[in-house]
């Protein structure tokens, strides 16, 4: 479990408290915090990805690093003030805390940490869509790094390997053939239209690139990352490899092995002692392996998602969003954090709660409605309204659904404004 504590961060001011499980969401008015938390989150996530997969605190050294991170990466310059802001992050793996200025990180049980991959998908996300978007210099930000992310992505497509998207009877591919509009549309016939996902509607060119992507992580990715790995990643898995066998030698022989000699040691009772057959040397090779393994390749991966929904019909956004739980249910079960304006997202949820009670009992008949890879136990959802300088939590104790009157407020404000209205109707025809 993950768990943020904030205060005095950009339109956070109280201490709030987002304890985040599996599927997270959260909710609120505009400009009230949902992005801020999302962002804090995902810093959060990288930091203790970085640390833990060189086993060093040193990747932050600094409250002043941290806060120049926080800035320039996730576009939040002013949010975070030096003398009154405080985020604290706890995590099975790594404690974080920001205290005005103030920064320590250290870890707690660093052996259980599995390599994830964090996407971070912007709300500006349909910018990617733009012509020779790949050659403008772009500032070092999440979205620099989510087109970065598209940039691998979407070349693993093409005529022969198109995606479709959701059930909209349309396919993605790339083309690398043309000179400029290479991420193309085509029907699923074959023959309505061929388009440029540049020409698209501004609901397409928000929804392909998040779910074109969500859908390459959790599948093709893992086949394909050791294949791409960069000669930057080499030469740090290179330095990862030494600093497991300083870790894994100090952990067993803690009285004969230091900074300075662990290298000596593991060539001479280690790796030649391994060579001639000894069990004890065997064993220690076995974990050094296994442990590099768990820390340089990736397990899952952690989505932090802005607005979804954005430019979709109603019933677009449920399907999207059974599309993206169903993914992060695959093979590679993944983490997702979702910000939205939309009612139709948070009663999808409910839904898919609801079929994993109800799916207990009767499985076969849930299937035939809501099939069970999207299915999700009430145990993993958390969910959130940021409103006011903090966030309450919006899940119901008894039924662990989100509570219905949280869901869709506007709608209920609108109703009573309309029975107002009716009941003025009513007296003024009726005043005789």
């Amino acid at each position: 479990m993950r768990k943020l504590t904030i205060k005095n961060v950009g339109p956070i001011s109280k201490t709030t408290e987002i304890e985040f499980n599996r599927f997270c969401i959260l909710i609120g008015p505009q400009s009230n915090g949902k992005s801020t938390i999302a962002k804090v989150m995902s810093t959060c996530m990288w930091i203790e990805k970085e640390a833990c997969t060189s086993l060093s605190t040193s990747v932050i050294n600094t409250g002043t690093a941290f806060r120049l991170h926080l800035e320039d990466f996730h576009r939040m310059h002013g949010y975070i003030d030096p003398t009154l802001s405080y985020i604290e992050y706890q995590s099975d793996y790594i404690s974080l805390v920001y205290n005005k200025g103030d920064f320590t990180l250290s870890f707690k049980n660093i052996e259980s940490y599995h390599r994830q991959k964090i996407s971070y998908v912007p709300s500006d996300r349909n910018v990617v869509t733009m012509k020779d978007i790949e050659k403008r210099e772009l500032e070092n930000t999440n979205f620099r790094s989510f087109l970065f992310d598209w940039l691998e992505t979407n070349r693993h497509f093409n005529k022969d390997n198109t995606i479709s998207i959701l059930s909209l009877d349309i396919k993605y591919y790339y083309d690398a053939a043309l000179k400029d509009k290479k991420d193309r549309l085509v029907h699923n016939n074959g023959k309505s239209y061929d388009i440029s996902l540049y020409d698209a509607s501004s609901g397409m060119q928000s929804a392909v690139p998040m779910t074109v992507l969500i859908h390459y992580l959790v599948n093709d990715y893992f086949d394909n990352y050791n294949k791409e790995i960069s000669f930057e990643q080499r030469d740090k898995n290179i330095e990862l490899s030494w600093r497991i066998v300083k870790y894994i030698l100090q952990k067993n022989y803690p009285n004969k092995v230091t900074d300075d000699n662990y290298k000596s040691f593991f060539n001479d009772n280690i790796k030649t002692k391994q060579e001639h057959g000894d069990e004890s040397a065997k064993k220690i090779m076995n974990e050094m392996r296994s442990f590099y393994k768990q820390l340089t390749e990736p397990e899952s991966i952690s989505f932090i998602l802005e607005e979804p929904e954005q430019n979709l019909y109603p019933n677009t956004q449920v399907e999207l969003i059974k599309d993206i739980v169903k993914a992060c249910n695959g093979d590679h079960p993944s983490t997702l954090l979702i910000t939205t304006h939309s009612p139709y997202i948070l009663t999808a949820i409910n839904n898919l709660i609801y079929a994993a009670k109800v799916g207990k009992n009767s499985p076969e008949a849930v299937e035939q409605i809501i099939p069970q890879k999207m299915w999700l136990s009430e145990d993993i959802v958390s969910a959130y309204r940021v409103a006011d300088g903090t966030a309450e939590i919006i899940m119901d104790d008894e039924i662990k659904e989100i509570m219905a009157e949280k869901i869709d407020e506007v709608s209920q404000d609108i109703n009573k404004q309309y029975e107002l209205l009716a009941e003025i109707e009513y007296e003024t025809n009726h005043e005789d």
